[in-house]
């Protein structure tokens, strides 16, 4: 059985027809990419990510003034088809002095690609997709399971407050039971990922506000403790 090949779609995206057409040429080069899309405008392939056109690389012209080059990025990076693909600005061989390369950067670039366009410049640009995606997709792996920790902390901390106050704590409790169900899903390098964090997260997190011990009210208060509970449970969306 052979082993799986990755293909890189792409987009170009240049006003001048000629310096489209010789990048994709250049791309039927090196077998790794797949399908090449081109367009004239940043508008136009930003429509096309936002309604079926997936990419993993998109080569931007140099044309292109850079505010509007650092509004499309931005754009495209919000949208699951261009989230993970590697930005690639298409400059001339003049513009290879420092100063200009890191200006550009600045835009949110992932690499540059320098006309005339060489398989072994074009090789290396399919390697950097592959590394910007699964970077890309760690960070947001990392964020998700950061937001989960901070969730369950705080959870627990409300756990804790209830029950100090002699509330109900069984919704809570239930609640907490829910969101630690996702990370028995957890293997392999996420589950890395999770113990790592959590090492973190837990060691970094703010001591919960100290309540004095508390004891159920009886009688005719018992309506205002009954008031109050069912006060905080509305303020936590139980």
């Amino acid at each position: 059985m052979g082993e799986y090949f990755q293909r890189y779609d792409a987009f170009l995206v240049d006003s001048d027809l000629d310096a489209r057409m010789r990048l994709k040429q250049a791309t039927t080069s090196v077998a790794s990419f797949g399908r090449v899309n081109q367009a004239s405008k940043l508008a136009e392939c930003l429509d096309r990510i936002r309604g079926s056109e997936k990419t993993d690389v998109i080569f931007v012209s140099y044309q292109f003034d850079r505010a509007s080059t650092v509004s499309f990025i931005n754009e495209v990076k919000k949208h699951p088809n261009g989230q993970d693909a590697a930005f690639i600005l298409v400059m001339q061989n003049k513009d290879q002095q420092s100063s200009t390369v890191a200006e550009n950067i600045l835009c949110g670039a992932d690499g540059f690609l320098f006309a005339p366009y060489s398989v072994e410049q074009l090789v290396e640009i399919t390697r950097l997709a592959a590394e910007v995606k699964r970077e890309r997709s760690h960070g947001r792996e990392e964020a998700a399971l950061r937001f989960l920790l901070n969730d369950v902390i705080g959870q627990v901390d409300q756990l804790s407050m209830f029950q100090k106050c002699g509330y109900e704590a069984a919704p809570i409790l239930k609640k907490l039971r829910d969101t630690c169900a996702v990370l028995r899903a957890l293997e392999g390098d996420s589950l890395d990922l999770y113990f790592k964090l959590a090492a973190e997260v837990f060691e970094t997190a703010p001591l919960p506000i100290s309540l004095p011990s508390t004891k159920k009210y009886v009688g005719a208060s018992s309506r205002v403790a009954k008031r109050m509970e069912k006060r905080a449970m509305m303020k936590l969306g139980l």
